[in-house]
């Protein structure tokens, strides 16, 4: 009956392992989801720029992700420390 016991404890512990990689891969996924939307509504001085994070970010999924997010996201625009400004949602101001 011992024996039972340590197996169940071990299944147990397996679980738990289980579901902490599976909630790391899910985090990632929301990461990459992420930086994939900041690529394309960020406002780029050439297209080109924003066409290879595009192909950097999907290529390379989750590594793609961190690349852009330490050398583009995380980095402030300009040297006054504020963020880019987001592009307006299609409604121009002054009409």
């Amino acid at each position: 009956m011992e024996d039972y016991k340590d197996i169940l404890d071990l299944l147990g512990s397996l679980m738990w392992i289980i579901a902490i990689y599976y909630a790391l891969v899910a985090a990632a996924f929301v990461f990459w989801i992420i930086m994939l939307v900041d690529v394309a509504r960020r406002v780029y001085p050439k297209q080109s720029d924003k066409t290879r994070w595009l192909l950097i970010v999907v290529i390379l999924g989750v590594f793609g992700a961190l690349w852009y997010y330490f050398s583009v996201k995380k980095k402030p625009a300009d040297s006054t420390g504020f963020p880019p400004p987001n592009p307006s949602s299609g409604a121009e101001e002054g009409l």
